[in-house]
């Protein structure tokens, strides 16, 4: 029988996220997906995508996504 910790890092919570090895990975992926044609045509006024990258609590590992609604309400990046 495998350890739990192995068992729980197998079992991901992350839902479709795309999951990067290494932070120089997951970047090269924001810059891609900032600069694809779907991504252009749903940018905002202020003319950001809001993506950032950040380390997932489940597996460990980094994901690209949108940056939280309450940093960018603080940051007034809406």
């Amino acid at each position: 029988m495998r350890n739990l910790t192995h068992r729980k890092r197998r079992h991901k919570d992350c839902g479709e996220h795309r999951c990067y090895l290494t932070l120089e990975d997951a970047c090269h992926n924001l810059l891609l997906l900032e600069h694809s044609q779907d991504r252009i045509r749903r940018t905002d006024d202020l003319g950001t995508n809001q993506l950032n990258v950040y380390r997932c609590t489940n597996c460990h590992e980094f994901h690209v996504g949108h940056i939280p609604a309450p940093i960018r309400h603080r940051y007034r990046l809406d």
